[in-house]
């Protein structure tokens, strides 16, 4: 029997592999750079695609072990853990992004700013996920980035008295400052530039005229103190035209005694942009922008503010549905809950009455099981018949049955005892949300019906088609006896 040559058969794989990779043609650049703390990477991806191959996926992590260990002890990135091997641990520089399968030629372009980044080597590589015949082929492009510190910015010199133009200031962000004044920094840098086409550097240190943002030490020496400041307060004020913008924050942006944000930086960043540079954010989207133009040669105004909202919990309900715009408008916008206190404000039927595989029924009779206990609570159908709770959100009480406040009251107060004991961290917390579910509640009942009114859609647009066209004043009624009755 003839033998097959070892090598003939080695060398025919290695050409097979070759051939399929033969139609990619793929470059990342730069592939080495140099660059500064605080610049901005700029890279592209080149590729061609023939023969059926397609680009479907790509992204850019960086590992433990490919970057200063300084650099994942102080980063404002999310750290994604490896579950036995911290080596592994790593950040997504460019998220994972699935893409309508591409083919021919074409170049995707990201940035990485190195705001947070520490002097050091960097090794990573972006990887490409391509598509040939119904397989999967990964390739790496290696990048190797090394991050120098910082240097001081180059900016005119002033003369004695002169009064700095917008142009001539730095912001200054101190380096222990938490994630929402770093990123609280970068707004107020990108929508400077977006209406004065200067961007202003971001630096460690305070070289006047600077924008100082959040607390700091110099802050403090001239008599700001962000602690000292009401939850989610902030202060705009300009001393020897050096102007700061200082906040309220919680160490690390942690929990505040009532178990809500304070984020009072972000806020003042925000009210400075819309007060003073007449920056609003409309509608979703960048055309929902409204940035006037202003000149870079022009002085900042001479300022001595102070605030905090009266309101410490707010809510800005998005009933125009969700998308990543709407949501970062809503974020623009101070977000959609926010506040000191603790933001929760659920339909609370659902967990008021849970179903069996919930974690409150361990505390409350499931609704199924309540049901069949006492099925007056619930609502009453038009044909006369007592309607079973299901197991989504929507469902009906029977409010005009004064046994069914009485139970809500009794069941807030097991639940309550029960978040002491699923949630330690908000132990001794008293909030309760005491909203029904969309289109709810419709019991036809005697009682129910007599408190029902119409709610005209030409009144109230589209709110009225959310609350079933109709409201109950039960529902407030229900509410005010049971905030009586609880502590």
């Amino acid at each position: 029997m003839k033998q097959f040559p070892f090598r003939l058969l080695f060398i025919s794989v290695v050409s097979l592999l070759t051939v399929l990779h033969a139609e990619i043609t793929a470059t990342i650049s730069p592939a080495e750079l140099t660059i500064a703390v605080g610049e901005t990477a700029n890279f592209e991806f080149r590729y061609s695609c023939s023969d059926g191959e397609t680009l479907y996926s790509y992204f850019l992590p960086i590992e433990r072990k490919d970057a200063p260990q300084a650099f994942f002890a102080k980063t404002t990135h999310t750290i994604n853990r490896h579950a036995t091997n911290e080596g592994y641990d790593n950040i997504f520089l460019v998220p994972y992004a699935v893409m309508n399968p591409r083919q021919g030629d074409g170049v995707i372009q990201f940035s990485i700013p190195l705001n947070d980044f520490v002097p050091g080597s960097y090794e990573f590589s972006f990887r490409a996920r391509f598509m040939k015949n119904e397989k999967e082929i990964n390739d790496l492009y290696p990048v190797k980035m090394t991050v120098t510190p910082q240097m001081p910015p180059v900016r005119r010199a002033l003369a004695k008295g002169e009064i700095p133009n917008l142009e001539d200031y730095l912001i200054y962000c101190d380096e222990e400052a938490t994630p929402s004044v770093k990123s609280a920094a970068k707004e107020l840098q990108e929508f400077i530039q977006k209406a004065s086409g200067t961007k202003l550097p971001i630096y460690k240190d305070p070289l006047p005229p600077f924008i100082a943002v959040g607390a700091s030490k110099i802050a403090k020496d001239n008599g700001i103190d962000g602690d000292a400041l009401p939850e989610d307060g902030y202060v705009l004020k300009t001393i020897d035209n050096n102007l700061f913008i200082v906040g309220r924050e919680m160490p690390n942006d942690g929990r505040t005694k009532m178990y809500g944000h304070s984020f009072g930086t972000r806020a003042g960043v925000r009210a400075f942009l819309e007060k003073h540079l007449g920056i609003m954010w409309l509608l979703p989207g960048e055309r929902g922008q409204y940035i006037p133009k202003r000149s870079p040669k022009t002085p900042l105004p001479q300022l001595d503010e102070q605030y905090a909202p009266f309101f410490q919990y707010r809510l800005h309900w998005p009933i125009c549905g969700r998308t990543q715009l709407i949501n970062q408008w809503l974020e623009f916008n101070m977000g959609e809950h926010i506040g000191s206190r603790y933001d929760g404000a659920p339909h609370s039927w659902i967990w008021l009455y849970p179903t069996p595989n919930m974690p409150e029924a361990k505390a409350v009779l499931d609704r199924e099981s309540t049901f069949r206990k006492n099925p007056n609570l619930f609502e009453l159908s038009r044909d006369g018949k007592r309607v079973m709770p299901n197991a989504g959100e929507v469902f009906s009480l029977c409010l005009g049955n004064p046994e069914t406040t009485e139970d809500i009251i009794d069941r807030i107060v097991k639940l309550n005892i029960l978040r002491d004991e699923l949630e330690p961290e908000f132990k001794g917390l008293r909030f309760q949300s005491l909203t029904p579910s969309d289109t709810c509640p419709n019991c036809a009942c005697e009682a129910c019906q007599k408190g029902r009114h119409d709610l005209d859609p030409k009144e109230i647009g589209t709110m009225a088609y959310e609350l079933g066209e109709s409201w109950t004043e039960l529902v407030f009624e229900s509410d005010r006896i049971i905030c009586e009755r609880l502590p």
